[in-house]
C-alpha cells in the first residue's frame, strides 16, 4: 500500500474503456485496479526507482480534460505533449508508450507496448527523437512493478 494524496476524481470503467479505445491498447488488470485506487497520487514517502531516480507523482485520468483542474497530469495530456517521441514509428496505431508516473530529471514511467504484454519502462525526454524513444526496461510487467515498489 502506498500512502499519499490522490486527486478527488473517481475512475469509472467507462473512462478506462474510453482510454483503451483511444490508445488502442488493453491495459493490464493490475494497472486498472491501481489507477482506480491511486489516481494522481503524490507519494508521502520517496519511492526510489534507481539510486538517482524518484517517483514524484503518479499521473491521473480525468473525465473531462477541458474542465478539470487536474488535467495537466492526465495521461492523455502527457501523451499529447510528447507525442512522436513516445511512438516507435510514424505508422504506429495507438499509443506505444503510455506514461503513468512522473519521475525527477524529466523522466516518466510508462507501460511499453513493444510486445503483447506491456513492460514498465523508464522513458527519458533527453535522448528521445522523433519515432525513436529513449527508454530502458524497469520491469517485465506492471504486476512485477507493483511488487518491486511495495518492497521499497
Amino acid at each position: 500500500m502506498i500512502k499519499g494524496n490522490t486527486i478527488p476524481v473517481i475512475i469509472s470503467d467507462e473512462i478506462i474503456k474510453k482510454r483503451e479505445r483511444n490508445w488502442r491498447k488493453q491495459l493490464p488488470v493490475e494497472f486498472v485496479e491501481f489507477i482506480k485506487e491511486y489516481n494522481g497520487l503524490i507519494p508521502e514517502k520517496k519511492i526510489n526507482i534507481n539510486t538517482d531516480i524518484v517517483i514524484e507523482r503518479f499521473l491521473c485520468l480525468v473525465d473531462s480534460i477541458s474542465e478539470s483542474e487536474y488535467a495537466e497530469n492526465d495521461i492523455d495530456v502527457i501523451i499529447t505533449k510528447y507525442d512522436e517521441y513516445m511512438v516507435f514509428s510514424e505508422d504506429s496505431i495507438g499509443a506505444d508508450l503510455i506514461p503513468f508516473a512522473k519521475l525527477n530529471r524529466d523522466k516518466l514511467l510508462c507501460l511499453c507496448y513493444e510486445k503483447d504484454e506491456p513492460s514498465v519502462v523508464i522513458w527519458s525526454q533527453d535522448g528521445s527523437k522523433e519515432f525513436i524513444p529513449n527508454y530502458s526496461i524497469y520491469t517485465d510487467s506492471f504486476k512485477e512493478f507493483l511488487a518491486k515498489i511495495e518492497a521499497i
